[in-house]
């Protein structure tokens, strides 16, 4: 018989979902906060 994939060893799909989910919740928490601006390209005068 084969052996599911869940009994064999290494990462398992639920477990990778959810460290891909809490990645993608935190970068869109830093990327969405609401400090101040800073300006990437200065005006020249």
């Amino acid at each position: 018989m084969t052996t599911p994939v869940e009994t064999t060893n290494g990462v398992k799909r639920r477990d990778f979902l959810k460290v891909l989910g809490v990645t993608g919740a935190a970068t869109t928490m830093v990327g969405c906060s609401s400090d101040q601006v800073e300006k990437l390209i200065p005006y020249v005068s």
